[in-house]
């Protein structure tokens, strides 16, 4: 999992199309995916800043536009833009007598020892920060209005809240522990079922909680958590779980994004028929994947075993994956699981396989395909060895008498060690 930004190429070979790409987003989400792309794709950097300076003028993050532009002067050969003073200190003008009347009110409220208007008061400062770009005292101030929380909805909302600050702020440690949070006050019984004798709170009033957005929502910072930790499979798992029931969530996530996460993570760690089960026939899914129909060309493509197709056509939209803000980590990592799980179904039928036929199957040159079996016979994923003269992999041809001596060996030890369990017991 890489975390040193690469520089990206994007030209007939590496299509994308940064207007058509943004324009499914809104909000913080916009700006952060503009100023990911512009720094690491310099073709594409100067576009990326322009659009990214537009958006934030229509918001209240001075701070964010003010280095926008400074970062937007320093690319070669641009033509400077000034700094638009006069937007900068209206709003930040307005930013300060905003965040004085939100305290004053909150102290009003908490003289008054009103609950409810508290929690309100904290969740009001929390969204402010939040609009301004201080992500620390938006957390602050939405965790304290859990403490004023009367309502499961009221948790619900607080959790909601900062599940999108942790998602903006690329924060996966903590999705899973806020996550778990909201499910809890969804299902009390998650909350309370290793305690014992404790008592459980009240099942959640219908509302918020019996969204079906709602639990798409979770489902999906959830996924994203595992992604961001590397965990694939779980990753895949929970994307596939969310459902199309995610509406509207273009400050997040999109419909595409879902595809593509879900895809990749798919082909890097599941079997090939929890594939074609959980993806490919999933009709809820489908509707995901028609926003990103390359992804059901690889897919298809990996299911006929046309394992060069694969490789190519993700080679072909890298600049797509390594674009992406949540996705780019992972690209190369995700891209060798996928060849190596191709290229240990394309050897399971054969006792020997030519390594140049075989890399002509997968459109690699026959040194690097080597290399990469190898490394999979050293990790015991695929039990053969490799002539390196005759650039042949010979499956190993396993003893079948030894191995069944081995398992009856086994089972008279453990059947030894149960008895000697069970006379311990008689003795006592």
């Amino acid at each position: 999992m890489s975390r040193t930004k690469p520089e990206v190429k994007v030209d007939e070979n590496h299509p994308f199309d940064l207007e058509a790409y943004i324009s499914s987003y809104s909000g913080k989400s916009r700006v952060r995916r503009l100023l990911h792309i512009a720094s690491c794709c310099p073709s594409l950097s100067a576009q990326a800043y322009q659009l990214a300076i537009q958006t934030l003028l229509t918001m209240r993050d001075a701070h964010a536009y003010v280095h926008a532009v400074a970062a937007y002067n320093q690319l070669p050969g641009v033509m400077q833009v000034d700094q638009d003073q006069e937007w900068i200190d209206r709003v930040r003008a307005e930013n300060q007598n905003q965040r004085e009347k939100l305290e004053v009110e909150l102290r009003t409220y908490q003289s008054n020892m009103i609950k409810e208007s508290i929690r309100m008061g904290h969740r009001d400062l929390g969204d402010f920060f939040r609009a301004i770009g201080d992500s620390a005292q938006a957390m602050k101030h939405y965790t304290k209005s859990r403490e004023f929380s009367t309502t499961s909805q009221h948790v619900l909302e607080m959790c909601l809240s900062v599940l999108e600050l942790l998602m903006e702020q690329e924060s996966y440690n903590q999705l899973q522990n806020f996550v778990y949070k909201a499910e809890s006050v969804i299902d009390p019984g998650i909350q309370n079922q290793d305690a014992k004798g404790a008592k459980k709170k009240p099942a959640a009033q219908p509302g918020l909680e019996d969204s079906p957005i709602v639990q798409s929502k979770l489902q999906v910072a959830n996924a994203l958590g595992f992604l961001g930790r590397g965990g694939y499979e779980q990753a895949a798992r929970a994307f596939l779980q969310a459902g199309t029931q995610l509406g509207d969530w273009s400050s997040m996530i999109t419909p595409g994004d879902m595809a593509v996460y879900a895809s990749l993570c798919s082909l890097a760690t599941l079997s090939r028929s929890a594939v074609k089960t959980l993806v490919l026939e999933d009709e809820k899914f489908c509707v995901y994947l028609e926003q990103e129909p390359y992804m059901r060309d690889i897919l298809e493509a990996y299911m006929n075993s046309k394992f060069k197709t694969v490789l190519e056509l993700l080679e072909r939209h890298s600049a797509r994956h390594l674009l992406d803000i949540h996705l780019w980590p992972h690209v190369q990592h995700l891209t060798t699981r996928i060849r190596r799980r191709a290229i240990i179904l394309h050897f399971q039928p054969y006792a020997s396989v030519q390594l140049n036929r075989m890399a002509e199957t997968f459109g690699i040159p026959v040194v690097e395909l080597e290399k990469e079996v190898i490394g999979l016979i050293q990790d015991g994923e695929i039990a053969a060895r490799v002539d390196s003269t005759a650039k042949v992999l010979r499956a190993r041809n396993k003893d079948q008498r030894a191995a069944l001596f081995a398992r009856a060996l086994k089972v008279g030890e453990e059947a030894q060690a149960q008895s000697q369990k069970i006379l311990l017991r008689m003795r006592l």
